[in-house]
């Protein structure tokens, strides 16, 4: 972990593939930070966490009952918004990694150089 310090200030991040639930989850707790209900969100080693304030503990959320114990709803329980997909342009999984509906349970890690 402390090998990330070695990418601060440069132009390579590490980006990290969660499998489609962890995924939901994690989306969730964004859009509660969109709503200022939470200070941060972040995903470490698969799992996904969140800071109510910003110096208070982290809390992992590992399951979808969990993320509704914590008073949050769940991405698609939502009624969207607007006709247009959001994301970047809709379906297919372009890339690399594929469309994702072949992920494996384990989340891995990929780097990517912008250019």
């Amino acid at each position: 972990m402390w090998r990330r310090l070695e990418l601060y200030g440069k132009d390579l991040y590490v980006n990290e593939s969660l499998t489609p639930l962890r995924g939901k989850i994690y989306r969730s707790l964004l859009n509660a930070r969109r709503e200022k209900k939470l200070h941060t969100v972040f995903t470490r080693g698969g799992q996904v966490f969140y800071k109510p304030e910003k110096f208070a503990a982290s809390v992992r959320v590992d399951s979808l009952d969990k993320l509704r114990e914590h008073g949050f709803s769940v991405e698609d329980e939502r009624p969207r918004t607007g006709g247009a997909a959001r994301g970047r342009g809709g379906g297919g999984g372009g890339g690399r990694g594929g469309g994702g509906g072949g992920r494996l349970d384990t989340a891995h890690r990929e780097a990517v150089v912008r250019r």
